[in-house]
């Protein structure tokens, strides 16, 4: 498209409003999944050894890294919003340090004498632990996809990956305080395995999600 009409193809849309500043879309989605969790919490109620697991410091912890998680996540993408976002690739790697603490503390924990085999957890069939994951991150990540669309955002893969990370993580942290399911081998089957699903397809169709941004404003994603 040429210049000149670029131009007055931008002053007969005319101005747009300006998207908030990444600090406050941020505590928006910080306080929204907050209290979409709190409320799925409160609906199904709390596993019935809660108030023992949270005087365990290994149950603490992965709850911490699991915050740790969604919350970079959250940063990553309500930046990657903007063109001019996360330049520095060790920024949008940030997530992904406490995603690799995580699997390395729940791999580890396999190999106690009481862990599952995998063929075991597999023989279990905790399809529904899994679903649930995923069904609590549709929301969030409908919501903030939206949201990323209003801007222009120059990395699509990774703020897919991103929207994806941040959601299923929140689902994660929702079924260890609903569900009383602590064996490593299943956690990392049936809880972390979604987590990773949904970030490796959010970062496949990130692309095709946010393309139309651009294709609006007759430009080619850089």
């Amino acid at each position: 498209m040429r210049t000149d009409d670029l131009i007055a193809q931008l002053a007969a849309a005319g101005a747009r409003p300006p998207l908030p500043s990444p600090a406050k879309t941020i505590t928006y989605w910080v306080g929204g999944l907050g209290l979409y969790f709190l409320v799925l919490i409160f609906w199904h109620g709390a596993r019935p050894d809660l108030a023992e697991k949270l005087q365990q410091t290994l149950f603490w912890g992965e709850l911490t890294i699991m915050l740790a998680i969604t919350t970079s996540a959250l940063w990553v993408a309500g930046w990657l919003a903007l063109p001019d976002g996360v330049d520095s690739r060790w920024k949008r790697l940030l997530p992904l340090l406490p995603l690799i603490l995580l699997a390395g503390t729940l791999l580890y924990a396999t190999t106690a004498p009481d862990a599952l085999s995998l063929s075991e957890c597999l023989r279990n069939h905790h399809f529904d632990c899994l679903a649930r994951v995923l069904l609590y991150a549709i929301l969030p990540a409908l919501w903030m996809t939206v949201a990323i669309r209003r801007g222009a955002p120059t990395k699509p893969r990774w703020a897919g990956a991103m929207i994806g990370l941040a959601a299923t993580s929140g689902g994660y942290i929702l079924l260890r305080i609903t569900e009383a399911s602590d064996d490593p081998t299943q956690l990392i089957v049936w809880h972390f395995f979604p987590v990773i699903l949904l970030t490796l397809l959010g970062g496949a169709f990130g692309r095709s999600l946010f393309a139309a941004v651009w294709k609006k404003k007759n430009h080619k994603i850089p």
